[in-house]
């Protein structure tokens, strides 16, 4: 059974956005199916003996956006966001679950045909600072924000909102029964189910533990975080009648153009000798991507 610390709990912030932020929802006002389970999930990870569980949920919750707006599965790098330290200081054990996912909402995270590893920190940081200068173009930038989740109540409306899985933090021994370890571990909650039972994929591989049960919310999740997703670029000078609709739409999704802030693309403008060249740049990276892909 492996004790080792690799989530460390959040100080308290009242700067944390509530629910309210993203949820049109009054408090005491929801109803709920008996049961409910995010509709699409990778395959289990396994962070084997590196004190990864963090970034390997945070990975696990990318794969998730990666699909719903792709429809496409990828693996997402757990080295990126594991050596992506800037937002807090390493002391030589875990990761604040705050700032982690403060950082992989403002640096993203790469595919893991990209750029990958699993070596444990201080190495991984330090090949992660070396790497992020040329990897860093690479980024899928897919979370806006984040919202601590405080309340079962909170923690499905969420579920249900976006479909996507909440990035907890627990103790080892309501894991396994066996462990009397109180040192944190992170998971990922994915549903719920009978008597308000959550239910966990945890990144220790298919045989060892993979899908605990958490049945106590408030006392044994120390604390819960959602993700709330970039919004999807709508181009508003662009009809679904242009007979070119179809590819911006593609190249669009590819991340080849990107439009202007005020959401316009600008069709009939001419584009800048500089312009050209960053799309094509971009139109290289995204081919690059699907072959690594489908090697993988």
């Amino acid at each position: 059974m492996r004790e080792y610390n690799g989530a460390l709990p959040s100080p308290p912030d009242e700067r944390d956005w509530h629910i309210d932020r993203c949820l049109d929802m009054p408090s005491g006002t929801a109803s709920f199916p008996k049961s409910f389970k995010v509709s699409w999930l990778p395959k289990h990870k396994d962070q084997g003996y590196v004190n990864s569980c963090v970034s390997h949920v945070l990975a696990l919750i990318f794969e998730c956006l990666y699909y719903k707006k792709y429809g496409r599965v990828v693996q997402m790098s757990t080295g990126f966001n594991y050596g992506c330290r800037w937002e807090t200081t390493y002391k030589g054990e875990g990761l604040y679950m705050r700032d982690a996912i403060k950082t992989i909402c403002k640096y993203g995270d790469v595919l893991a045909s990209t750029w990958d590893n699993n070596l444990e920190v201080p190495e991984a940081i330090r090949v992660f600072e070396e790497a992020y200068p040329e990897i860093a173009k690479f980024a899928k930038k897919l979370i806006k924000g984040y919202v601590r989740l405080r309340t079962e109540e909170e923690a499905k409306a969420h579920l249900m909102k976006y479909d996507l899985p909440l990035f907890a933090n627990t103790q080892m021994r309501y894991i396994n029964p066996l462990s009397k370890s109180t040192a944190y571990h992170a998971m990922a909650i994915v549903g719920w189910t009978r008597n308000d039972v959550f239910k966990c994929q945890n990144s220790w591989g298919i045989l060892d533990c993979p899908n605990p049960e958490i049945d106590d919310f408030y006392k044994k999740f120390e604390e819960v975080w959602g993700v709330i997703p970039m919004e999807e670029i709508k181009f508003t000078d662009v009809s679904e009648t242009d007979w070119a609709y179809d590819d911006i739409e593609l190249c669009k999704d590819l991340g080849i153009v990107m439009g202007y802030e005020d959401n316009t693309l600008k069709l009939d403008n001419n584009i800048t000798r500089r312009e050209q060249i960053v799309m094509i740049a971009r139109a290289i990276r995204a081919v690059k991507e699907m072959i690594a892909e489908t090697a993988t």
